[in-house]
């Protein structure tokens, strides 16, 4: 592994240390959300930190093209509740401040039960409803690669609980909802992985099978993973046939073919 690789591995796994205490990290809401049975409406989400800014286009009582919008922190449920606003002002091209305004036309709830799922609840005028929610995807995102990294773990109902954390050289194949993903560790057991998985926006989850001849196998429950910038995180639960199971987060670099 070269130098650059080697730098952004030790800083990856930093950052897994940093959130080890958790074993989870914070997950982002940032994306297109919408409902697959409600064309031409959805959600555009952006965040930072814990702070949602949150347009929902659709279209308005007479069938005309409108958005409204919605901001806040997030509690600890994964929820916010906020006035929901609508804006008028002139096109770019006569822009006059003075014609810009908003208000307030009633409220809105995201909650969200999952990185990739959650419910939109609103009310404004005598409008009111509610539908669920999903990440939208664009395009399809190919996971096949080689990657290296490290995971931080805690083992539990293992006897004494346990923390642990190692390397992985992991090979990946992605075909359509099959990922096959083979994983040494850093004691070179090699470990035999086949998951169904289905994407949502840039984030898939997902479960299946792991197999190894050195240790025991199980199943294995991807709850996130995602691909950014050839960086593959996930979070995964996996359940050795002996009862023994292990939640862990895996941060990977992908190295160049």
């Amino acid at each position: 592994m070269n130098a650059v690789l080697a730098r952004l591995v030790s800083l990856l796994w930093g950052l897994v240390l940093l959130t080890s205490s958790c074993l989870s990290q914070a997950t982002t809401y940032q994306d297109w959300w919408n409902n697959l049975d409600l064309s031409g409406m959805g959600l555009n989400i952006g965040q930072q930190e814990k702070t949602i800014f949150v347009t929902w286009f659709m279209y308005d009582e007479k069938g005309q093209p409108s958005f409204l919008l919605f901001y806040g922190d997030l509690d600890d449920s994964q929820s916010l509740t906020a006035d929901l606003r609508r804006f008028y002002g002139p096109e770019p091209s006569g822009y006059d401040e003075t014609l810009w305004y908003g208000e307030v036309v009633g409220t809105a709830t995201i909650s969200f039960s999952s990185p990739v799922t959650g419910t939109f609840s609103y009310q404004y005028g005598s409008t009111s409803g509610s539908f669920d929610i999903q990440r939208y995807t664009f395009r399809n995102i190919n996971l096949s690669g080689t990657y290296e990294g490290r995971t931080v773990a805690l083992n539990s109902l293992c006897g004494a609980d346990e923390w642990w954390v190692g390397t992985d050289h992991t090979s990946v194949t992605h075909n359509g909802s099959d990922v096959a993903m083979t994983v040494t560790d850093g004691n070179g057991t090699t470990y035999d992985v086949r998951l169904n998985m289905t994407q949502h926006g840039t984030h898939f989850t997902g479960s299946g099978s792991i197999g190894s001849s050195n240790a025991t196998g199980g199943t294995l429950l991807v709850t996130d993973m995602q691909l950014i910038d050839d960086v593959l995180t996930y979070k995964y639960v996996a359940i050795g046939t002996d009862g023994c199971r292990t939640d862990g987060t895996t941060a990977d670099v992908k190295l160049a073919n």
